[in-house]
Order: C-alpha cells, then sequence, then structure tokens
C-alpha cells in the first residue's frame, strides 16, 4: 500500500510520487509492498533490489548506512499480536534533505498513529524537513515498545496471581519461557536501535539535517530506559520461575510425605493382618473365640494411634 504526503505552499496534502521530484518536503510510505510499487521507490533512490533484499530481511541488525543519493537507515519495530517480535522499518532521506521514504513489510501502527496525528502538528513535522519527520517516527516507534512492555508487565503480573492460588494453572512454566524469549528479541532490538540513534547523533548519516541531530539524544535516553526495563522484567521473570518451580517442588515434598503417612498407616495393620494369618498352630488367640477381634481391634488401635501422630506432625 502506497501513501505519499507533501508540503504544498506550506499546505499539508495527499500526493503521488512525482511530488519526490519538487523541492519540498514529502513522505512517501510504502507498507506490504508489491514489487509493482517497489520498483520506481527502489529506482529513485538508486538501490539495488539485493541490498534492499538484505537490509529487509528477518536477521537483519539495526543499520545506518549511505548510497547515492539517499541515506539508508534501518530500525526495528516492536510487535506484539498475534505473536510477539520485531519488524524492520527502512528509511531513506534524500540528499537534499526533503524526501523522506519509508518500507516495511508489515503494518506498522508506530507510523500509522504519526500520519494520524493532528494536521497542524504534522505540518510542523513537515515545515522543519525530512530529519523531523524521522525523528517523530522514531519517537513513534520507540512509544510501541513502551506499549509492549507495558503488556507484558500486565502478563507477568497475571503470572504471579495464578502462582499464587492454591492450585497453579498448567503451562505457567510455558509462558514465562515464552515471555523470557520475547524480552531476548526486544533486548536485541533496542540494543541496535539505540546504537542506530546514536550513530544518527553522532552524524553517521551524511544526508540529515545537523541543526536537528542534537534532539536525537532525547530518543537515545529513552532507548536506554527501555533496555533498562526489559532487563528488570527478564529478572523478575527469572525470579518468578525460580519461585514457580520452588512451589512445584514443595508441592512434590508435600505430596510424597502424605502418600509415605498413608502408607505407614495401611503398612501396620496389614502386617498384622499378615501375622495372624499364618498358617501355624503356635500363633497366639488362633483357636480363642475373641481372637479374631482382638486382632481387629488392635489393627484399628494401631491404625487410630498411627493416624493421631502424622496429623499432629502435619504429614497427612
Amino acid at each position: 500500500m502506497l501513501s505519499v504526503l507533501t508540503l504544498d505552499q506550506q499546505t499539508l496534502r495527499q500526493g503521488t510520487l512525482d511530488d519526490l521530484k519538487r523541492r519540498t518536503c514529502t513522505w512517501v510510505h510504502l507498507e506490504e509492498p508489491t514489487d509493482k510499487e517497489l520498483e520506481p521507490i527502489l529506482t529513485h533512490a538508486g538501490i539495488a533490489r539485493e541490498l534492499f533484499d538484505e537490509l529487509m530481511s528477518k536477521s537483519q541488525r539495526p543499520t545506518i548506512r549511505d548510497a547515492e543519493g539517499f541515506s539508508l537507515i534501518l530500525i526495528r519495530s516492536p510487535l506484539y499480536l498475534p505473536k510477539v517480535g520485531t519488524k524492520p522499518i527502512l528509511f531513506m532521506i534524500s540528499k537534499q534533505k526533503n524526501d523522506i521514504i519509508s518500507i516495511t513489510r508489515h503494518h506498522s501502527t508506530s507510523l500509522a498513529r504519526l500520519r494520524a496525528t493532528p494536521p497542524k502538528r504534522l505540518q510542523d513535522f513537515f515545515l522543519q524537513g525530512a530529519t523531523r519527520v524521522l525523528f517523530a517516527s522514531l519517537d513513534e516507534i520507540i512509544s510501541s515498545y513502551h506499549l509492549v512492555l507495558e503488556k507484558i508487565d500486565e502478563n507477568i503480573s497475571q503470572i504471579e496471581q495464578e502462582m499464587r492460588k492454591p492450585k497453579t494453572k498448567e503451562g505457567v512454566t510455558d509462558r514465562i519461557y515464552s515471555l523470557k524469549k520475547d524480552l531476548i528479541l526486544f533486548h536485541k532490538a533496542l540494543i541496535g536501535d539505540r546504537e542506530v540513534v546514536t550513530g544518527i547523533e553522532r552524524s553517521y548519516a551524511a544526508f540529515l539535517d545537523p541543526k536537528l541531530l542534537a534532539d536525537f539524544r532525547l530518543l537515545s535516553g529513552d532507548l536506554v530506559q527501555l533496555i533498562e526495563l526489559e532487563t528488570t522484567y527478564r529478572d523478575i521473570l527469572t525470579s518468578t520461575l525460580e519461585l514457580h518451580l520452588t512451589i512445584i517442588s514443595t508441592a512434590l515434598n508435600l505430596t510424597m510425605k502424605r502418600l509415605s503417612g498413608w502408607g505407614a498407616i495401611i503398612l501396620v495393620p496389614s502386617l498384622i493382618a499378615g501375622i495372624f494369618g499364618m498358617n501355624f498352630e503356635l500363633i497366639p488367640t488362633t483357636h480363642d473365640p475373641r481372637g479374631f477381634a482382638g486382632a481387629l481391634a488392635l489393627m484399628l488401635f494401631a491404625t487410630a494411634g498411627l493416624y493421631w501422630y502424622f496429623k499432629k506432625r502435619d504429614w497427612i
């Protein structure tokens, strides 16, 4: 899907690819592009398809590169539903510092929020040039990380509440491992994004407006906070997993203790019945009419005594 916003006589309007030829700020956003939509963009930017595919691969780390007419900035943006992860978004800033092209193979809620910004505020970004639009885009992407981490925090709280219940639901261990894996993916992406933002601030991208680069220090600070927050959540999950395994071990020990107690209770009357059931003449009370009742009384007394003892020791 292709969409174009351009500044025309200090007014923001919908545009076309032809507006890239004008010396005014134009933002071309390409989402889930087809080959037909992608070809004129790459031709205009002078970027080979092989380089584009390399940059947009799933394993590509965030990076900054300079082509002949554009600075290329690759950022990883968060995904939450239906699956947590990150996706690459490629930004291209023209040599004249007035055009910005963004390309993503997924729907970007971050850039959708930016494009839904009130027209007056969005127009102010365009009046300051493509570097300011890039800053606003990265700011929205960082805000998305905050939103995703808030949802992960809610999931962690839900897991902790379930663990406090007498009967913990199955699958808690799998959920903890899954969340830790998601946070590790975020950690890698955030580290890469921080390196890119730091690189922008240090003028590693040749075609950005140098007067606005100092503002990117704010984004770098936000990314550092996100990395610290993500690390804290991973530590919490590690502690939660250890606590969960301790609870499982304690429950298992309690179950084994109770089984041992009941086993001892059952063993004693079985032993008495086995002794009096042996086929020997010299067994006491064998020919006594009250022998059977006495054996039952002895078993009942032994069972009651063991039950009282184990109950007092909290074994059953």
